[in-house]
């Protein structure tokens, strides 16, 4: 019965492994492509670092125009 029950865990094991390095290669270029998009973006972050900060200017405050005085003859 021992060897009845290594045969089925061996078969299992190769079946597991089997199916594994079927999908191997998909998972090869799928890991390619998530790491050359996350270098895409660690060289535009670089970028961004990189580049001046624009000058900032700080607005004129508004002068606020004189209340007009009713005159006398209205």
């Amino acid at each position: 019965m021992g060897d009845f029950i290594e045969f089925i865990l061996l078969v299992i094991v190769a079946y597991l492994v089997w199916r594994i390095s079927d999908h191997l290669p998909d998972l090869m270029f799928r890991i390619t492509e998530i790491q050359r998009d996350v270098a895409d973006i660690r060289k535009r972050l670089i970028e961004l670092s990189e580049r001046p900060a624009p000058a900032t200017k700080k607005a004129a405050p508004k002068k606020r125009k004189p209340a007009k005085s009713k005159s006398a003859d209205e």
